[in-house]
């Protein structure tokens, strides 16, 4: 059973994440629904690609299905990474059309989409550190490409939410609206401007914009520095008790479904 809806019409593809009974939540399955949705847009011709969801108890995507997660390698070779890079990649404007409430990955998600657009009802929350998950570097600067530092550490340290006024203010979302029907007005209007514009000059500009932001260098002792900092995370115990323990939060809920 597919967890997206897909539908290509005038130019636009709409991409709605459609996983109720796990509220949204990103598995490997729906993160390769997704990654072929932007690719199969692409061979159509549509011009900008519309992500959303049929929020689900208010929520617009739970994050990463923790109920994939085994051990340590499956958070580190999780399937939504590429999706990340995917949306990073395509030549196609990419809009987030956020209502409801964003947690973890999803989040994640939103920072490397072109544009976000938000009810005043949505919040945003990123848990990593709940777990003491590191990103690495290029992650991490996926972040900063969008949000000033005090605010990235804020979300990161504190594993608190935001309502959708702060995420605004953060850079986080373009715009937000009081109401469904005028976020759905804003998108509209947005997706037939940039129609309205040169698909090659849109290209071009994500391309050229996209390597600048990225254009981050680091001496060759500071990243080696990082990275072991990270790997001596990734093989520590407390990570492992970490996880270990909410596996069996999770297990434990499954057997008294």
């Amino acid at each position: 059973m597919k967890k997206i809806i897909l539908k290509h019409e005038s130019q636009i593809t709409s991409i709605v994440l459609n996983n109720d009974a796990k509220r949204n939540a990103f598995d490997s399955q729906m993160s390769n629904e997704v990654i072929n949705a932007i690719n199969e847009a692409t061979t159509v011709g549509s011009r900008v690609i519309v992500i959303s969801a049929n929020s689900s108890h208010g929520i617009f995507s739970a994050g990463h299905d923790l109920s994939e997660l085994n051990d340590v390698g499956d958070v580190v070779n999780d399937p939504m990474f590429k999706l990340f890079d995917c949306i990073s990649n395509c030549s196609r404007p990419i809009i987030a059309k956020v209502d409801g409430a964003v947690y973890a990955g999803a989040l994640h998600l939103l920072m490397v989409c072109d544009m976000v657009y938000a009810t005043t009802s949505s919040k945003v929350v990123i848990t990593a550190n709940k777990m003491g998950i590191p990103f690495s570097l290029h992650e991490y600067n996926n972040w900063l490409l969008v949000m000033g530092i005090h605010k990235v550490k804020e979300l990161f340290f504190t594993a608190a939410a935001i309502d959708a006024k702060d995420a605004y203010n953060a850079g986080i979302f373009n715009s937000i609206f009081d109401t469904k029907e005028e976020l759905t007005n804003k998108i509209n209007t947005v997706c037939n401007q940039v129609i309205d514009c040169s698909a090659a000059g849109i290209a071009n500009t994500k391309l050229q914009l996209s390597a600048l932001a990225r254009n981050v260098v680091l001496d060759y002792e500071t990243m080696k520095l990082i990275e072991q900092s990270r790997e001596h995370i990734l093989k520590s115990c407390e990570l492992k008790s970490r996880i270990d323990a909410l596996l069996n939060k999770i297990n434990n809920k499954k057997s008294g479904d």
